[in-house]
């Protein structure tokens, strides 16, 4: 399903929502202007009855509000849309990227929901085969869109689906996965395909990529894989669903860096 929207006030989050409900393995993708929302959210009745077809009331609108102020004004706003979008319409695998426009100081979002992981794997191939039309300010690697309030918005590098950016996707994963793995649980032991579902929706990589990353990281000893009888796998380039992916018992470098 194709949703086309070049402001905000027709898109109707209760028809997308009845899309996820009924159908086994819908898609929908939806562009809205992100930056109009977010930038004119105010407090008043006019402003509720603009995104009434949202579904946001005057308690995600304080939500909103206050998100606004705990960082750069677009940003902070623009990181709870995301993630009230995603939650009301109950889609489990989702990109969010901005369309670029001919030079403007409003951001289109291009949004892509699916149920099934193979879907939304498909769509950042997409990303990367074209890359030039999509783009985000952000780093590579998990948490793209986390809008880090330690980082200058001013700074913020652009990450335009490049061979190159497809490279720092996969090296990024040398920090990030000891770190999710310590900070959001499975450093004992986790499934790769549940680490994969549980970090896909906020990295920068293709299945391929995040392969080639938890390789990479088991290579400089970050990790260890192990197959689902226990057997250590020091080689492999390509993982299956059931093996595990866990920290090393020994310390390492990273985790004297870390802290």
């Amino acid at each position: 399903f194709l949703l086309d929207q070049t402001g905000f006030g027709q898109v109707d989050l209760d028809h997308i929502k009845s899309i996820f409900d009924r159908l086994h393995s819908p898609e929908v993708i939806l562009t809205m202007s992100v930056s109009w929302l977010v930038d004119l959210a105010s407090q008043n009745t006019s402003f509720l009855k603009k995104v009434s077809s949202l579904g946001i009331s005057e308690v995600e609108l304080q939500e909103l509000l206050l998100s606004k102020e705990k960082w750069a004004r677009r940003y902070g706003g623009q990181k709870w849309v995301r993630e009230y979008i995603t939650k009301y319409i109950n889609a489990p695998f989702n990109t969010c990227f901005f369309l670029k426009t001919r030079p403007s100081n409003r951001d289109i979002w291009l949004l892509h929901f699916a149920k099934q992981w193979r879907a939304r794997d498909a769509m950042m191939e997409v990303h990367y085969k074209f890359s030039n039309k999509t783009q985000f300010y952000g780093k590579a690697g998990f948490e793209m869109l986390g809008f880090d309030q330690d980082v200058d918005e001013n700074q913020l590098g652009l990450f335009e689906f490049t061979p190159i950016d497809a490279e720092r996707s996969s090296i990024a994963m040398l920090d990030d996965l000891p770190r999710t793995l310590k900070d959001r649980g499975g450093g004992e032991g986790i499934n790769w395909s549940d680490l994969f579902s549980r970090e896909l929706n906020d990295a920068t990589t293709t299945k391929r990529q995040f392969e080639k990353g938890v390789a990479l990281a088991r290579d400089y000893n970050l990790i260890e894989i192990y197959t689902n009888d226990g057997k250590l796998r020091p080689n492999a380039r390509w993982l299956n669903k059931d093996d595990k992916i866990l920290l090393p018992k020994q310390r390492t470098i990273w985790d004297m860096v870390a802290t």
